[in-house]
């Protein structure tokens, strides 16, 4: 059998995801020096982040508000932000721009489920920029350095 992480981890950063109840996976992020909870999700075409924590994020909005499609019928409201610092524990991983969306629903969906909330999405836009490669035996994001 293949092993990826002799070749990986030479130039990619490993971060470990925690596997939610839901089948998700997640992990702990800084945007801007503050901790928040991520899903990792490579359908997502952009990255996003609470409406209600654009404040505790110190995001700022670059741009009026658009209309975002998701995978449901219903269009979101959406705020575009200016690049904010991303890292993970003591490694920075660049800059990004979010979305700010309303993550109500998700977040009852998860709690109806018996997990904590999520303060945001980690989505495509991020992982391709960082050429991301994530294994599921151990669940872990790599991202090139």
């Amino acid at each position: 059998m293949l092993r990826l992480h002799p070749f990986l981890s030479e130039s990619y950063h490993q971060l470990p995801l925690k596997r939610m109840r839901t089948g998700h996976l997640c992990l702990q992020l800084q945007i801007n020096g503050f901790s928040g909870r991520f899903l990792v999700d490579s359908g997502a075409s952009k990255s996003c982040v609470s409406f209600q924590l654009q404040e505790a994020f110190q995001l700022t909005t670059n741009a009026p508000a658009i209309t975002a499609a998701g995978a449901g019928k219903d269009k979101l409201h959406a705020q575009p932000t200016k690049a904010s610092n991303i890292q993970f524990k003591q490694i920075p991983l660049g800059r990004l721009s979010f979305l700010l969306l309303d993550m109500e629903a998700i977040n009852t969906t998860l709690m109806e489920e018996g997990e904590q909330p999520i303060d945001g999405i980690l989505g495509a836009d991020f992982l391709r920029k960082k050429s991301a490669v994530i294994t599921y035996k151990p669940n872990r994001l790599y991202l090139k350095q």
